[in-house]
């Protein structure tokens, strides 16, 4: 009798749904959520909504799920915030929400949204820290490709000015964005205007920055250019037999640092410390030049000997190197630098044609 007395009792509170109200109507509302029950034009926008977003939920993994929960009541928050404010506000938040979650289920997918937003500024994802003129932005499609624009000038100036410039630029973006906003909330026109007044600023200022900087560049590859043709001609003149060339001092290298970088490559199995010309060549680093001699001698199964001849080195000054390393085999079985000596040779009339630790001029 109680059950049956409780239960008639709950069919006079309970308040039936009507046609296309949304199934939360019947439970405790708030007052943001009062105004979407009550106002039949928030219904269908609430609806499609959740069909949006049960979409996007079961596309994605459990993690991410999670994450697109957690998401969900961040933007909760923000949705009653605006639908305190008006009708309107509430329904714009809703069409964001919803154009949002339908061109991240299409990119998932790899389908076409209903709407393309290819173009959309990145910046307008982050919904919830919008100020309303952003707002304005992200829903107005002819906006977008000024934005986008706008800020492939912004970051072609701001790489080809020095680190100083760079900040400048920034502090001056800064304030102009604070001029856009004031300029958007006029109208879409006035919107353009001061994007398109902006991106011919910063064209302009990158012309002017960029062409003295490639007449740098010419002047300099001009000038290497000269000194690689006096270096071949310097060559030529003075070629001699690079084994036959004396070495009267050299020094000595520091060899710890790379003795624990052959360490650690034999936790990971890396093939080139089994070699010892591998490991000679992996010190003395890439080649460059234009010709190398090298000389393998083998004083026991535990020891060797390897030099080194590099010649034609592209520098104005020094024209060879040599390093002689000496290579011992420890108890581990692994290939150590046990010494290492280097020198060098200068280009014809530039100093000293023997092998040595001299100054080049």
């Amino acid at each position: 009798m109680k059950h049956f007395s409780l239960l008639i009792l709950l069919t006079f509170i309970t308040t039936p749904l009507l046609a296309g109200q949304p199934q939360w109507c019947q439970h405790k509302l708030n007052r943001a959520e009062r105004v979407i029950c009550h106002n039949s034009s928030l219904w269908e926008a609430d609806n499609r909504n959740v069909d949006a977003y049960f979409q996007m939920y079961n596309a994605v993994s459990h993690s991410e799920q999670k994450a697109l929960n957690k998401e969900k009541n961040h933007w909760l928050k923000d949705r009653n915030a605006q639908c305190l404010v008006s009708v309107e506000d509430c329904i714009e938040v809703y069409e964001e929400r919803i154009l949002d979650l339908e061109a991240r289920f299409a990119e998932l997918m790899g389908i076409e949204a209903s709407v393309d937003q290819t173009e959309k500024p990145t910046w307008c994802r982050n919904r919830l820290k919008l100020k309303q003129v952003e707002k304005l932005i992200c829903n107005t499609p002819t906006l977008w490709d000024a934005e986008n624009h706008n800020k492939a000038a912004f970051e072609q100036l701001y790489h080809s000015l020095t680190s100083p410039d760079q900040k400048t630029l920034k502090n001056e973006q800064s304030r102009w964005l604070k001029q856009r906003n004031s300029h958007c909330w006029h109208s879409i026109d006035a919107c353009l205007q001061v994007y398109e007044e902006r991106m011919a600023e910063l064209n302009t200022r990158f012309e002017q920055t960029v062409e003295p900087v490639i007449d740098e560049r010419v002047a300099e590859f001009k000038k290497r250019l000269e000194q690689s043709v006096e270096a071949l001609v310097d060559k030529t003149r003075c070629q001699t037999d690079l084994a036959k060339v004396p070495v009267t001092s050299s020094q000595t290298l520091e060899t710890h640092r790379f003795n624990q970088l052959i360490l650690e490559a034999s936790f990971r199995n890396e093939f080139w410390i089994r070699d010892t010309l591998q490991v000679a060549l992996k010190f003395v680093g890439p080649f460059e030049g234009d010709t190398r001699l090298i000389s393998h001698k083998k004083n026991n199964p535990r020891q060797e000997r390897i030099t080194i001849t590099i010649d034609g080195l592209f520098d104005e000054s020094i024209r060879g190197e040599l390093y002689q390393l000496s290579l011992e085999k420890n108890q581990r079985g692994l290939w150590q630098l046990k010494e290492a000596q280097k020198a060098w040779r200068c280009w014809c009339q530039r100093g000293h044609d023997d092998f040595s630790i001299e100054f080049c001029l």
